[in-house]
Order: C-alpha cells, then structure tokens, then sequence
C-alpha cells in the first residue's frame, strides 16, 4: 500500500508526525508546491523535490495553523481547488476541526457545522454505505470497522456524506464543548469522518487528531481509490510490445525498439496499479537505454525520468539519465549540473 501511495499520492504541510509519518510519504510534498515545517517561520512557497507530475490523490495533515490561508492565499487555495473540480483526491487527516471546517465550507460549499471533540469510539451507520462505497471503494470491510480516537466531530453531515459516527453503544471518555448526550438519538449525529464530492473529484475528512492506525488506513484507501487498473487487454498487450522491443533492441534496432516500447507505453494512459505499474517504469527504462544507443539523448532523458517518477530508487533510471546529460550537445555545464541534481 505504501509504494501504490508514493507512485499516485503527494503530500503537503509537514512536518509529519502522526497519521502522515506512518503512511511513509515523507518525500512526497503537495501538490506542485510545499510548504515549510513551521507556520511560525515563513509559509512563502517553494519547490518539491522530485515532483510527481501527474498526482491523483493528495494529503494535508494538520490543517491547523490559523495564518494557513492567510499566507498561502490563492497561490496556493486555488491548485487545489482546481485539483479537485478536475478530479483529484484531497483527504484532511489530524486536523483540529473547527479551521479547517472554516476552510472547507469556503473552499468546497460543504454544509457541516462544528460539534465537539471528545474521545470516543466511532463507526459506520448501515445508512453510511454509499458514503463509504464513494470514498473507499477498494477497502473490504469498512463497513464493519470500529476503532477509538480523540476526534474533531462535525454535526450537520448529509447522510450521503457520513462516512464514521458515534453509534449506539459509543461512550463517551473525555469531552471539550460537547452536548450531554453523545449518541445518536436523531438524524443529525456527530460524525467523524466525512465526505464530499467537489466537481469530478472528492475531499475526505478525518476528524482524528492522534493519527489512530484506522484513520491511516482510511486515508490510504481513499487517495487510492483514485487510481484504475488497466484492463487485462491493455497489460496483455503492453506485455507483447516489451517483448517485441526487446526483441527489436537485440538486434540492434535501437529506433524501432524505441518506437514499439514508446506503443507499449500507451496502453497505460496515466492509469494502472502495482505490478501494472512496475511494468510501465521497465517499459519507461528499456525506451530510454534504446533511444540512449540511437543517440537521442534528450528524448533518452524523458524517458528515464519518466521510469524514476515511478520508480523514485530505481538505479538503471538514474544511471541513464546521468548517460543522457553527460553525452548531450558538449555536455556542456548546464548538462552536468542536471546530471548532479539526479544524483541528489
């Protein structure tokens, strides 16, 4: 699950401690900016390393510096508000609930309004199943998942919208502003785990503020559900051009090689999961050792970043982007300075 999250998920707001630390996304920073550890130091953008180009799905723990959006303003409000009409996946875990709701209601026209925070244990409504069938479409189980966490609860939540609550048996262990009886007794609950559908895409909310080992699941299982298999026609086929590349490369038709990895990579679009896309960076690889033999080295220097996008430790990646600036016109200092940034 964790190398699926690192080829199709990015992540912002560090530093990463709880939920966020335990999903091993360290590395992976916003969306095409990030932001510096500290709201108390400057919040200016800046780079990432090493960006993913294309990501599906995107993760902001800690949603609770109040200067956040002041500082960030639209440079940084409106990608995501853009990411998500367009499709993508944007999940708030360990956030203090009344900001971010502030945030939300703004940005994504959600109707929830604040509740309480209190711990308890939480789980799903028989009522809760479309929520959890749109926001976790790849997760067995959920259904049936109970777990205990300190949570931001929101009130107000369309059914549709419920994703985890109190139930009937919930107790409550500690409370900050909450009514005096936490179970559901109507139709509005307090609810800790949220859901909404922005345009094409989605937001999660995780009211969680310890980063419990569900809530990570959770998390996990919703930016995921953004990535689609290939069908088995297009992995089958994809398969065949490797096969007819490799072919075409032994014996010396760098070009052709090239050109059949280049179809083969086509199959995928800018889907496909696991073993699926192991195959796509072998594929990426393959094209730019080909189209390195041909003498195309800027061509040979996509194709290898495109396989460490993917694959962000692959070494053959690396050592032929490095070929590639070393033999580019002159090889000349700007050629070498790319060279020495791949290698960082």
């Amino acid at each position: 699950m964790r190398s699926e999250l690192r080829k199709h998920c990015v992540l912002s707001h560090v530093p990463l401690k709880t939920a966020a630390s335990r999903l091993s996304l360290s590395k992976r920073l916003n969306l095409s900016v990030g932001l510096s550890p500290s709201p108390s130091r400057s919040l200016g953008l800046r780079p990432r390393p090493k960006p993913n180009p294309h990501p599906k799905a995107a993760i902001i723990p800690d949603f609770s510096a109040t200067e956040f959006l002041e500082v960030a303003g639209p440079a940084f409000t409106y990608p995501l508000l853009a990411f998500v009409n367009e499709g993508g996946r944007l999940c708030f875990p360990v956030c203090e609930g009344l900001p971010l709701l502030e945030f939300l209601q703004g940005m994504f026209q959600v109707t929830w309004r604040p509740s309480a925070i209190y711990k308890s244990s939480f789980g799903a409504m028989e009522s809760h199943g479309p929520a959890l069938d749109a926001a976790f479409p790849g997760l067995e189980g959920a259904a049936g998942l109970r777990f205990t966490a300190r949570a931001h609860s929101y009130r107000g939540v369309p059914v549709e919208e419920r994703c985890f609550g109190v139930m009937p048996d919930s107790v409550r262990m500690t409370i900050m502003g909450a009514e005096d009886d936490i179970k559901p007794t109507g139709d509005d609950y307090d609810v800790c785990v949220a859901t909404h559908a922005f345009g094409k895409g989605r937001i999660l909310y995780i009211g969680d503020e310890g980063g419990e080992p569900a809530s990570c699941e959770l998390a996990a299982a919703f930016c995921l559900a953004a990535v689609t298999p290939i069908s088995e026609e297009n992995f089958t086929n994809a398969l065949r051009g490797k096969a007819e590349g490799n072919s075409l490369f032994t014996a010396e038709e760098y070009n052709e090689a090239a050109a059949r990895y280049s179809e083969a990579i086509a199959e995928f679009g800018d889907q496909g999961t696991g073993s699926q896309r192991a195959l796509l960076a072998v594929l990426h690889g393959n094209c730019a050792e080909a189209l390195l033999r041909a003498g195309r080295v800027d061509e040979a220097n996509a194709a290898a970043r495109a396989a460490l996008a993917i694959e962000p430790e692959n070494a053959k990646a690396l050592s032929r982007i490095v070929r590639s600036c070393c033999a580019g016109a002159g090889a000349g200092a700007r050629r070498m300075n790319e060279a020495v940034v791949a290698m960082k």
